[in-house]
């Protein structure tokens, strides 16, 4: 007799809801956000149960502590198979992991749902031409919240010391000017660096360090381009410090990893 469990029929929202754990985490407010946008929250919560499926065997989904009081759901090896991901996306993630893959999940889907996209770095290699080049392993997007193309890379705050994550940042954008990768963006303004945090007195620190420290780092390159013509009068690097809903409790929840960035 056939498992039932591998007779279930995926709806295109199933799919969708599946597609998140890919590289975040699945979370119901985040689902609610994406995927019913016009529904309501318990909607989300029902049809990520129904995923899930009865435990212990679990289906498309399993569980996991997040904190204190929420948890988040993990895709299942059926699920992973079924979509043709990695078999690492059915592994539950460490503490680093699990505070890097939420705020992922929250930037990318919650919000400002359809209007952004986490590009692997394979992809994002292929896709500007970069294949052999030793890219950071930091992720990188692609944004249409402002009603055009933008890029992005993103960084990730573990509560490091500011000027910590500015030196972290700096780093690889003075590699991309240095090799001009992104300078078709760079000189419309259309390149961004978002640095997803807990707090909003850190967003207003890191957003005004970092800011005054491109301008300082790299006004050699930036002044040159504002210059040459009116069409690239706003040539720079956008900062978009970003606080995360919850992010808080992701990081205050018990480990013993030193705080970091990645």
């Amino acid at each position: 007799m056939p498992n039932s469990l591998d007779t279930t029929v995926l709806s295109e929202r199933d799919c969708k809801i599946l597609r998140q754990g890919e590289a975040g985490l699945i979370l119901p407010e985040v689902t609610h956000r994406c995927c019913f946008p016009d529904g309501t929250l318990e909607a989300a919560r029902s049809a990520i149960r129904r995923l899930c499926g009865p435990e212990p065997e679990n289906q498309y989904l399993a569980s996991h502590s997040l904190d204190a009081h929420r948890v988040f759901y993990q895709l299942t090896p059926l699920a992973v198979k079924t979509l043709g991901f990695h078999p690492k996306c059915a592994i539950p993630p460490k503490k680093l992991g699990r505070v890097r893959r939420y705020a992922l999940t929250w930037f990318i889907n919650g919000l400002h749902p359809g209007q952004r996209v986490l590009m692997n770095l394979p992809e994002f290699a292929e896709h500007f031409h970069l294949q052999g080049h030793r890219l950071p392993r930091h992720p990188f997007f692609l944004d249409k919240t402002s009603g055009r193309e933008r890029i992005g890379m993103i960084l990730i705050d573990h509560n490091a010391h500011v000027r910590q994550i500015v030196h972290k940042t700096i780093r690889p954008l003075g590699r991309f000017l240095r090799h001009g990768w992104f300078n078709e963006f760079v000189m419309t303004g259309s390149f961004l660096v978002a640095i997803l945090t807990f707090s909003h007195l850190r967003r207003r620190a890191i957003q005004m360090q970092l800011e005054n420290a491109i301008e300082k780092h790299f006004r050699y390159v930036l002044n040159p381009m504002r210059a040459a013509s009116p069409a690239t009068q706003n040539a720079g690097i956008e900062v978009l410090a970003t606080v995360i809903p919850g992010m808080d409790a992701v990081l205050a929840a018990p480990s013993s990893v030193d705080a970091k960035i990645t």
